[in-house]
């Protein structure tokens, strides 16, 4: 859908009035509904009619900002320097939750016999499928 703005008519007034007066109606009522249409919309657009860009900030307004977030970083690097990290109580941490935690259940293995009788049983349950016809 256009905008509009960028039209001299809007829709309604181009197809239903234009038809009209191709029909029969009075030419001098279409002319004067698409004048009146024109102004409303105050025409076509122009490239004067495009706003002005925001004004730039000064370059020393940007050069202070610009030092603001670097003694911003600065700072956030001093507060996560490595030293305020350590990993002093991981061994504790680990060795308690070793103890604490419970042991596995033991490893098992199955037999050569006791699988070959398990298919055994299996393939006896299973039925072939039915045929069919074609």
């Amino acid at each position: 859908m256009t905008s509009r703005l960028m039209k001299a008519l809007p829709r309604h007034i181009s197809m239903t009035i234009l038809v009209v007066a191709a029909v029969g109606g009075t030419g001098a009522a279409v002319a004067g509904g698409c004048a009146a249409s024109v102004a409303d919309n105050g025409g076509y657009p122009t490239f004067c009619s495009i706003p002005r860009p925001a004004p730039v900030s000064s370059p020393t307004t940007i050069h202070g900002e610009v030092l603001e977030t670097r003694l911003a970083g600065r700072a956030l690097d001093e507060a996560v320097v490595p030293s305020t990290f350590t990993l002093d109580a991981t061994t504790d941490f680990s060795g308690r939750a070793i103890t604490e935690a419970a042991a596995p259940p033991p490893v098992t293995t199955s037999s050569l016999p006791d699988t070959e009788a398990f298919a055994r049983a299996a393939r006896a349950q299973v039925k072939p499928p039915k045929k069919h016809r074609h």
